[in-house]
């Protein structure tokens, strides 16, 4: 059994000896799938945040990170009226795992295509009141994994600085989310992908 401990320390200080951490952060722009179910759905652009680890090269990285993440709906047109507005902002903890491919230019920059899969799991849910106000319905989020698959690219600046842009898509839907028992049912198989353009700084 020491033996077995004493392997797994020494993996992770090898590990660790070409890992660079960091945080990580940016917006989040939604994109509800609104063509095949309910044309008066809208995202919002809300933020991620959270803290990152690269390991790896200039040509193969991978790197996986914890993270914040809000994601947000407003539906309009619900209601007898067709007046009233479903607007939610729902927050998962996510562990987005990156696999980065690219090459160098020079001393100064690395330029990488991205692959990142991704779970997460729901933890607030804020839904707007008739007062204006966001209060957090978590209670309402009747499946709370959330899961994906995310492309991009990315460029890193010195070593320590990454910008990045990703296309996500969610393979929930965001009826199994939220309770859409006001609004059509054609909502309910809605998917809510999202844009993510973001800010990394290594150390």
């Amino acid at each position: 059994m020491k033996k077995f401990f004493a392997i797994i320390v020494a993996s992770l200080l090898a590990v660790s000896a070409y890992a660079q951490f960091g945080v990580i952060g940016g917006l989040t722009s939604t994109m509800p799938d609104a063509k095949s179910a309910y044309e008066n759905i809208k995202g919002v652009n809300l933020y991620h945040v959270g803290v990152t680890c690269k390991i790896g090269g200039n040509f193969f990285a991978i790197q996986p990170s914890l993270i914040y993440r809000m994601k947000g709906t407003s539906i309009q047109g619900v209601g007898e009226g067709e007046e009233a507005t479903m607007d939610y902002k729902t927050g998962y903890v996510e562990l987005p795992i990156q696999a980065q491919l690219g090459f160098a230019l020079g001393s100064i920059a690395r330029i990488y295509g991205i692959a990142e899969p991704y779970i997460g799991y729901a933890v607030t849910n804020f839904k707007k009141d008739e007062s204006g106000n966001f209060e957090n319905d978590i209670k309402s989020v009747t499946d709370k994994l959330e899961y994906g698959f995310g492309a991009g690219v990315g460029v890193e600046l010195f070593k320590h600085f990454q910008l990045s842009v990703r296309y996500c898509w969610d393979f929930g839907e965001i009826g199994n989310k939220i309770d859409l028992a006001q609004v059509a049912e054609s909502v309910k198989t809605t998917k809510c992908n999202c844009i993510n353009a973001s800010l990394a700084i290594l150390f």
